[in-house]
């Protein structure tokens, strides 16, 4: 159908701009190009309200370097299903949801970061989007991402959102002194510790925040979408 045919369209655009300077992914004939086309391709099938959304391609390069095409298959459709629930659809109901604790524990992680960045206005929001949709893959070094997604699928997606707030007070220290990282988030998470950045994202009144802060914003969601729908 034309939905899944436009689909279709953007996955190969995406295909060399995944993890390019890997060679399973550098080149059409690299070895894991074609299955990250068709595990991409049977996702937009197999979960048309998804179909397909840029920051899923890095998602399942990653699980096909460490498993094979229905392993990936099963692994990004459970992302998305269960672990990441709306993150990924047209509405983006989860990730908006997402975005609003993180904002939130950004301000109980690291109060002095956030002071600062809500006076320069700087688009936080906007510039971890890419973070939460991709899992960290294409935002953190290989390592650190992967660390965090063993809490991720276990912990579910408070667990990004820990990690994205602990990044956030790791790194506050570089926030408060340099101009550049203030603007450009990247900073944040350059050089970020697979360790020490699980050890922080696991700080028990960290925890906490996030569970209550997930809630708080699923509400607000819940009842924004009602009031619109009435």
């Amino acid at each position: 159908d034309a939905a899944f045919l436009a689909s279709a369209r953007v996955v190969e655009k995406d295909l060399l701009r995944t993890l390019p300077s890997h060679p399973f992914f550098n080149q059409m004939d690299a070895p894991l190009v074609g299955p990250l086309r068709r595990v991409l391709l049977a996702f937009a099938r197999h979960v048309p309200a998804v179909s397909y959304c840029q920051g899923l391609n890095f998602v399942a390069a990653v699980l096909l370097l460490h498993g094979d095409e229905a392993c990936a298959f099963g692994m990004l459709c459970a992302l998305c299903e269960r672990v990441l629930p709306h993150y990924h659809s047209p509405s983006m109901l989860g990730l908006l949801r997402a975005q609003d604790t993180l904002l939130s524990l950004v301000r109980h992680a690291a109060p002095r970061a956030h002071a600062r960045l809500a006076s320069e206005g700087v688009p936080v929001r906007e510039q971890t989007t890419a973070w939460l949709l991709c899992a960290f893959v294409e935002a953190l070094p290989l390592e650190a991402a992967l660390r965090v997604w063993d809490l991720l699928y276990f912990d579910g997606e408070v667990a990004l959102l820990r990690a994205a707030a602990a990044a956030f007070a790791l790194g506050e220290p570089a926030l408060l002194a340099s101009p550049e990282c203030t603007f450009d988030l990247r900073g944040v998470l350059e050089g970020c510790d697979a360790g020490e950045l699980v050890q922080a994202s696991l700080e028990p009144s960290l925890c906490a925040a996030a569970e209550a802060g997930l809630v708080a914003a699923g509400r607000l969601h819940e009842h924004d979408h009602a009031q619109a729908s009435s």
